[in-house]
């Protein structure tokens, strides 16, 4: 097995016209190469990939200029997941995927959400995207003013079950307990159905 080759790092020149800090392009061209050779969807070639974009400080023209494997919005995703101190912190390795699209999702979330999502077995190294934006979808962060509904169904046949009105009190504590992980306020309000039934 060949040792890899290693890429000297380019000197940043200052572009006057432009006012940010570029890098030469013979210094892109060598990123790029490496970029090209590299990449792979594993947490850690998708870290380093993120590092090497944000070191080589590419415009949009270049990513297809130097024939990126990826667009300028994905290239930007990359760099924010190799800066994310949650991606990069080895006690979280067990429980992150290899997959681009989930760990940027995952940047999304608020360090509160994260935690919960680690708890609750939602983040794993499974997970896909719509696991992560549904679990972020279903909370409400405190200062959001957005009212959310969740409806849950009750299943059961009073004629059959005499003991269906305690076990709907059960249900509906449950439900709350739940509601209130995720929501700053709840406030349940039974169906007509049921008022009608705790009437009768």
């Amino acid at each position: 097995m060949s040792c890899a080759t290693q890429v000297p790092r380019p000197r940043p020149s200052r572009d006057v016209k432009s006012g940010f800090e570029a890098t030469p392009l013979c210094g892109k061209q060598a990123i790029a190469e490496e970029i090209r050779q590299s990449w792979a969807e594993t947490l850690e070639r998708i870290i380093q990939t993120g590092e090497r974009l944000s070191e080589g400080r590419f415009q949009r023209a270049d990513y297809e200029r130097f024939i990126l494997p990826f667009s300028y919005s994905w290239g930007r995703k990359l760099i924010r997941i190799a800066k994310s101190p949650r991606i990069l912190n080895p006690t979280n390795r067990p429980v992150l995927p290899d997959k681009a699209n989930v760990l940027h999702q995952i940047t999304l979330l608020t360090d509160r959400l994260f935690q919960l999502g680690v708890g609750e077995g939602v983040i794993n190294r499974k997970c896909l995207v719509v696991d992560i934006k549904h679990f972020r979808q279903s909370f409400v962060e405190p200062g959001q003013c957005r009212r959310r509904r969740m409806t849950v169904v009750f299943d059961c046949n009073p004629d059959r079950d005499q003991s269906a009105i305690e076990t709907l009190d059960h249900f509906v504590m449950a439900v709350q307990e739940l509601a209130q992980t995720r929501f700053p306020a709840v406030n349940v309000r039974p169906p007509r159905r049921v008022k009608e039934l705790l009437e009768s």
